[in-house]
């Protein structure tokens, strides 16, 4: 059995039994107390020792005189001698003291009070008990209490508590808990894919599931967990939270390139919690890559909000104070490039989009500013700056450029036969910002 269901269930049957005692045992009590009894000749003597101490008291502050002491105490004793030889009546007299305090005899010595009639206290309290021990009746409803309500509250914990989640916290905490490559992810994968085969409407498990397998790399088989996990949470946060786990699969299925898939998945995230971790995280490192650093600053400080006081958010504070120092330094030519295809051109999203920009003058040179992207990211457009410089010249150095765009197989920069490709013309860059459109619809013979 699973350890934490295990530990849950010693837990519940402690507490069940803890509170089945507060029950039980007064009850158990009740059925072994004997029936006290208290004889009648405890209470003449306990009624003569308290009436003879109330004459000593009266005697000494000098309401009653010597002789009228010494006449009340021969007469209470008197009493007292004659209520204990008579035994054979004493039950008798005891029930008619216990249902009149002022008949039988206890109130003998109540009439030398003065004509206060009633028993002292004293002789109240020992008066003949009537407690009788506990009957089948009386013990019945409270033992049927107990098991009633531990059915019920076994069954109600079945229909609305989270019986099903504590098996599998255990699965959960090993997945949190085991280091990245761990060989215990293969047989995590085993356990959460039989669970998920026993229930496949649980969220929770779907998306541990898809946690290893991006631990093995299986992102194809992460995003499809993902996926069930996200069509299956109600509540916004947890549900944009596995959106951007998603978008980080499919981001690893396509090479580190922003795809319409990925983007998709990331609007999705930030449409209902805009501050998704992991969706700002693919944003700010897209933008990093194209080196557009005002967008990049964007986001980093959006991921500073979500948690101000840690170690990421010191770190990224760092990266736009280094963003920012580069936008200050970049006092250079700027081209934005929009890089599109024609509507009858149809390539695979996996090949590369190299943009590129030359000197007009002299072609045969390196190229004075480079990037690229992939075809899925298309339409986009992208910044050609001094910072892109791949050789000894920068845009800087010439003050006429043409600007291309190469979709190739190859991966390589250079220009083969059945490549796609658009060139503008040659313009004068003025060392400000120029904007060039670039639709590629030519392939190369």
């Amino acid at each position: 059995m699973n350890p934490a269901v295990t530990i849950f269930w010693l837990a519940t049957a402690v507490m069940s039994v803890t509170a089945a005692l507060f029950v039980l045992i007064p009850l158990w009590r009740a059925m072994r107390r004997p029936s006290p009894q208290v004889s009648q000749r405890d209470i003449n003597i306990a009624l003569f020792r308290e009436r003879g101490a109330e004459l000593e008291q009266e005697l000494a502050s000098g309401q009653i005189e010597r002789d009228q002491f010494d006449s009340l105490m021969l007469e209470l004793q008197q009493s007292l001698l004659s209520d204990v030889a008579d035994d054979g009546k004493q039950d008798d007299e005891a029930d008619n003291d216990a249902n009149d305090p002022q008949a039988g005899r206890g109130a003998r010595y109540a009439r030398h009070r003065h004509g206060k009639g009633s028993l002292p206290a004293l002789g109240s309290w020992l008066a003949p008990s009537r407690w009788k021990p506990a009957s089948v009746r009386t013990l019945l409803p409270p033992l049927l209490a107990v098991v009633l309500m531990s059915a019920a509250a076994y069954r109600l914990y079945s229909e609305w508590g989270y019986m099903e989640d504590v098996r599998f916290a255990d699965l959960f905490q090993r997945t949190v808990n085991k280091e990245e490559g761990s060989p215990e992810t293969q047989t995590l994968i085993l356990a959460l894919g039989a669970a998920v085969r026993q229930d496949m409407d649980r969220p929770w498990v779907w998306y541990f599931l898809g946690r290893n397998f991006a631990d093995l790399g299986m992102f194809q088989e992460a995003e499809i967990a993902y996926w069930q996990s996200s069509v299956r949470l109600q509540d916004d946060r947890e549900k944009a939270m596995v959106l951007g786990q998603m978008a980080l699969a499919r981001y690893f299925i396509a090479e580190f390139v922003m795809t319409p898939d990925v983007m998709e998945a990331i609007e999705q995230a930030r449409e209902l919690n805009p501050a998704e971790t992991t969706a700002l995280q693919l944003l700010a490192s897209d933008a990093e890559d194209r080196r557009d650093w005002p967008e990049a600053i964007g986001y980093w400080r959006l991921l500073i909000q979500n948690d101000p006081n840690s170690e990421p958010a010191a770190r990224l504070r760092q990266r736009i104070a280094e963003a920012q120092q580069l936008l200050a330094d970049d006092t250079g030519p700027v081209i934005e490039v929009e890089v599109s295809l024609a509507d009858d051109v149809r390539l695979d999203p996996a090949w590369w989009v190299f943009v590129t920009a030359r000197d007009a003058e002299r072609e045969a040179m390196p190229p004075l500013a480079v990037t690229r992207l992939r075809v899925g990211d298309l339409p986009a457009t992208v910044r050609l700056d001094d910072t892109l410089a791949v050789g000894g010249f920068n845009l800087s150095s010439v003050p006429r450029v043409y600007v291309s765009a190469l979709i190739t197989a190859s991966g390589t920069a250079n220009a083969a036969a059945g490549d796609y490709r658009a060139v503008s013309e040659g313009f004068d860059h003025d060392g400000g910002r120029q904007v060039v459109e670039l639709i590629i619809s030519e392939q190369l013979p």
